[in-house]
């Protein structure tokens, strides 16, 4: 059986005399209309933005005006990034590694559609602990706390340098999966 949602008693159903004709946050249109049931849409798929009007009486009066990107927000998906950093390619004149976990952060830190909740650097050298830690002080990253709805830091909210053994099972289960 496949998972359906009915739009019945959802705040974003738009109706015109007892019939839905559409969804203010365009559902309808993504996961398609399967039927419908009393008037209302039963959608092909499960919708993660259906609101009972319940829902509504939680707001604060600027989260009900801003009342489809609040719902937008809350089901956009939470992400991190795992980075192995490879110190392989080092040498004692040039570190390449750090160099790439720079632009890697950069690059993590100016997406546009997702932003990242975490970096976790993986490392099986330890000399590097005090230069990702000032790397991630550079970037306004946050180590111990999540730092995300502080004034003038900026996401990823916190960065992480995993242990060596970590690094090892880490590398292994990446080679195993590509």
């Amino acid at each position: 059986m496949k998972a359906q949602t009915s739009c019945k008693d959802c705040i974003f159903a738009v109706k015109r005399e007892e019939e839905q004709v559409g969804c203010e946050l365009y559902r309808s249109e993504k996961l398609g209309i399967y039927d419908t049931e009393d008037g209302d849409y039963l959608l092909e798929r499960f919708c993660n933005t259906y609101r009972p009007e319940e829902w509504l009486s939680e707001l604060s009066l600027d989260e009900y005006k801003k009342r489809h990107q609040v719902a937008l927000k809350e089901v956009v998906p939470r992400i991190g990034f795992l980075v192995l950093l490879d110190t392989s390619k080092d040498t004692p004149e040039k570190l390449v590694a750090m160099d790439n976990l720079r632009k890697t952060i950069s690059d993590i830190k100016n997406q546009t559609l997702h932003q990242a909740r975490y970096i976790i650097v993986a490392t099986d050298k330890t000399e590097y602990n005090e230069e990702i830690q000032n790397l991630s002080y550079h970037h306004t990253l946050c180590q111990s706390y999540d730092c995300k709805n502080l004034p003038g830091i900026d996401y990823p909210s916190r960065i992480y340098r995993v242990r060596t053994q970590t690094q090892t099972v880490l590398t292994e289960l990446v080679h195993n999966v590509y």
